[in-house]
């Protein structure tokens, strides 16, 4: 059991809304962190942003937990023309130590606020520690808290990767316990349109386009 979670007023059932239907379906289907990875560009934090302002307007509540500085504060502003942000919490984290803080301690007390949360980017600060082996120690810690969060109170949890160019292959920092903790996996590719593939729990393609208004699905 997590130190001081508060099992009050949990829900009742997994909630997104990403306006893609069949998204839905295979994101509902499965409790647990969604895991969103990408190299930089490929529009991670659009999505996450934009689901998070969809969902708000249904009356869900979103918290929003950046580690990526002022670089979220120009997309919230782009899109605030198009949607109430208000609605959305948004809280700066600004190294890994307060991260790891904020997910073990802090998050189990207030869990119960919220019916998504976003963690943008969950390897953000991990990647410029010192300390590898502890910082993947802490890392490993906090995606065990965040399964526990989300499939046991039923939390939707959006967790994005930042992925490493290594020769020709891709791979995210840390990405064996990232992985190992996450129930769905989506890679998103700047292809033209660019592309969401899912990984896990089954293969599945979706096409998109990002939009000033968040993401416009493509169907194909």
């Amino acid at each position: 059991m997590i130190e001081g979670i508060n099992t009050a007023n949990t829900s009742t059932g997994r909630i997104i809304v990403t306006g893609n239907k069949e998204l839905d379906r295979i994101l509902s289907s499965r409790r647990g962190p969604l895991l969103v990875y990408g190299e930089a560009g490929s529009g991670k934090t659009n999505f996450a942003l934009y689901v998070s302002a969809l969902n708000s307007t249904l009356n869900r509540k979103v918290l929003y937990i950046n580690t990526e500085g002022w670089i979220i504060k120009a997309r919230i502003t782009g899109l605030s023309k198009y949607w109430d942000m208000n609605r959305i919490e948004f809280i700066d984290l600004n190294n890994f130590r307060q991260q790891t803080l904020f997910i073990l301690r802090h998050l189990p007390r207030i869990i119960y606020r919220y019916d998504i949360i976003v963690v943008d980017t969950i390897n953000n600060l991990y990647r410029i520690e010192e300390d590898l082996d502890a910082a993947t120690r802490a890392l490993s810690t906090q995606m065990a808290v965040l399964y526990t969060l989300s499939s046991r109170l039923s939390r939707t949890i959006i967790v994005l990767g930042q992925v490493k160019a290594e020769d020709e292959r891709e791979e995210v920092s840390g990405s064996t316990y990232i992985r190992f903790w996450s129930t769905t996996i989506a890679r998103l590719e700047k292809d033209n349109p660019r592309r969401m593939i899912i990984e896990k729990p089954v293969e599945k393609e979706f096409f998109f386009e990002i939009t000033g208004r968040g993401i416009k699905w493509i169907h194909t």
